[in-house]
């Protein structure tokens, strides 16, 4: 019975103080988040939590695609893998061919202009000249009449050659002139090498620097809530203070 007495003082207290105080509850907007690419493939592993990003650009420099693999982006590491075999095979697919296209090229003019010597390359100086004139004694004739002509004389017999036709050499020239196509292209591919290294180690070094760090950090924050009770004569507050 003792205790029953304080049931009715409980509950005008309970009256009272919900006529003349108010209940506020207040957020404070405090919550800073990280920024979110949706285009970034999942599985981004930088910092302390996993690879190097030094280790990933210098192994982009050495081939392109294995930093993104250390990374998990194995979507953009089979992009760069693909590129840098593409590459690599044009490059010594056409300079192979390029190579044997000069032979032929030589051999030919062995046969219809009685031409001699190796050849290393379309661009030979004294090839050129063999497709540019009909024999020796033109090409002779030219160098005597020119003052500025920047070649020299040619004596040897080594070095004779006379075509039987006017055919033969322009097709000893179409022969040439497929022959430094593919070298020209070969150069393409080996600038195509270098470029998808510079590429890679771009995107790497861009991915790095923007998930990196963020994403170690980011790791080692906690979620707090903090309650946060102020009584006055009027209101009562309630304020929950959160730190993300």
């Amino acid at each position: 019975m003792k205790h029953l007495t304080f049931i009715p003082f409980i509950i005008l207290a309970c009256a009272c103080l919900w006529r003349s105080s108010s209940a506020q509850v207040v957020v404070e907007n405090q919550i800073s988040t990280d920024s979110v690419d949706l285009f970034s493939e999942p599985g981004l592993k930088t910092g302390s939590a996993g690879i190097s990003p030094t280790l990933a650009m210098v192994s982009s420099l050495i081939l392109p695609g294995s930093g993104h693999h250390l990374l998990e982006r194995d979507r953009s590491a089979l992009a760069y893998f693909t590129a840098e075999a593409a590459a690599v095979f044009g490059f010594f697919f056409c300079d192979h061919y390029a190579k044997k296209l000069a032979l032929d090229a030589a051999g030919y003019a062995w046969t219809h202009a009685g031409a001699q010597g190796s050849i290393k390359s379309a661009d030979d100086y004294y090839w050129k000249q063999v497709g540019n004139y009909m024999d020796i004694q033109d090409y002779n004739s030219m160098i005597t009449l020119d003052r500025l002509a920047s070649g020299k004389k040619y004596t040897g017999e080594n070095q004779y050659w006379r075509w039987d036709d006017e055919s033969s050499k322009d097709r000893f020239n179409s022969i040439l002139s497929t022959s430094r196509l593919f070298s020209v292209v070969s150069s393409f591919c080996l600038g195509a090498l270098v470029l998808d290294r510079i590429i890679a180690f771009i995107d790497i070094r861009s991915v790095t620097r923007n998930y990196g760090t963020k994403q170690t950090g980011f790791s080692s924050r906690r979620i707090t809530v903090r309650p946060c009770v102020s009584v006055s004569s009027s209101s009562v507050d309630l304020r929950l203070t959160g730190t993300f």
